[in-house]
């Protein structure tokens, strides 16, 4: 009795440990995901899918309930219509009911005069958690965007490498 009661008593501890502690975070395998246009790229978790917007110049990138995801936008700047990264980033932003907008140091390799925010987002009552980046390249705008039901400290490191690993072809 009691053996079984010790043993018991250490089962329980054991599971009040990993509930406590977790079992440790999984490590993201990453994988190289292109633009419909395949004027850019990005890394992404590999277990995420793309997703089609009908826009050669988006690319979308979501974990299969689709809470999770990431979304790059390419505007050519011969277009004309975005004048610059002000306009850009309001324009964005008009889109989105936003709150508790804060700026974010985030680095994007090869993209030039980089801003980037974290916010609240309200999105048809869907309340979560994103970050918006801005940049731009001799020839076109970028918006990257991560969207998550909550942004916690992996996710935000998940997405400064989605951004450290944009690369424009």
């Amino acid at each position: 009795m009691k053996k079984a009661k010790k043993l018991l008593t250490a089962v329980l501890a054991g599971i009040m440990l990993t509930m406590f502690v977790g079992c440790g975070s999984k490590e993201i395998v990453m994988k190289d995901v292109k633009a419909p246009n395949g004027t850019f790229q990005i890394q992404a978790n590999e277990e995420w899918e793309t997703k089609d917007f009908g826009l050669d110049s988006y690319l979308a990138v979501f974990d299969d309930d689709e809470s999770d995801g990431v979304l790059v936008m390419q505007i050519g700047k011969d277009l004309g219509t975005v004048t610059d990264l002000d306009n850009l980033a309001s324009t964005i932003e008009a889109s989105y009911d936003m709150s508790d907008v804060e700026d974010v140091e985030i680095e994007v390799a090869g993209l030039n005069n980089v801003a980037a925010k974290s916010c609240k987002l309200n999105i048809e009552g869907q309340k979560g958690d994103g970050y918006f980046v801005y940049g731009e390249t001799e020839g076109s705008y970028y918006t990257i965007i991560y969207i998550a039901p909550k942004i916690g400290d992996s996710e935000v490191e998940y997405f400064k490498n989605v951004c450290a690993s944009f690369k424009e072809i």
